[in-house]
């Protein structure tokens, strides 16, 4: 169980992991912040459920050359302003998703590391925006709304790739099939 604490009347509540663990939910919700603290050792995180949303915000304090991999099975949700590794290096986060439902980067939300879904789509939208690598078994990617993928690869050899609406991608691309249209780069 992660458990929330404040820091004081005016800072949001705050949670620190610092070794390796399973959980069945993480919930980093509203303006909480979940610190994962990295030194020379990598630290492996399991959990069913990731839901960071509403401002909320995983910073990974990395000190050394320890990354962190997290293993999430069935749901991850990111929503509404958070971030995940924001203005960190993409080389310090991997996640592999074995959940079938769609992963949402939206609005203005960040996420900086590398994703690994087994079946899962991936959209990006509304100003949000990936950093890193994206490998999928999905069927759709898009990138639309002013949201962007600044990634080494993206790969997704099943997907039909939509680039639209502003959306705009820096990297190299495997799809099965690309759509670029309305503004899209």
């Amino acid at each position: 169980t992660l458990i929330f604490q404040s820091a004081g009347k005016k800072k949001p509540p705050t949670a620190t992991i610092s070794e390796s663990g399973q959980y069945t939910n993480i919930d980093v919700l509203e303006d909480h912040k979940l610190i994962i603290n990295l030194a020379n050792n990598d630290i492996l995180i399991k959990a069913n459920q990731l839901n960071v949303s509403g401002d909320g915000s995983i910073v990974i304090n990395r000190t050394g050359t320890g990354k962190l991999v997290l293993y999430v099975s069935d749901t991850f949700i990111l929503a509404n302003g958070c971030t995940i590794n924001n203005n960190g290096d993409y080389n310090a986060l991997t996640m592999y998703y074995s959940g079938t439902n769609p992963i949402n980067v939206g609005d203005n939300t960040k996420y900086v590391g590398s994703i690994y879904a087994k079946n899962a789509n991936i959209t990006t939208a509304n100003s949000g925006g990936i950093i890193g690598h994206i490998v999928t078994g999905g069927s759709k990617v898009n990138v639309t709304g002013d949201a962007s993928a600044n990634v080494r690869a993206i790969y997704a050899p099943l997907a039909s790739l939509t680039v639209a609406n502003s959306g705009k991608i820096r990297g190299a691309v495997v799809a099965n099939d690309i759509l670029v249209d309305g503004n899209g780069r």
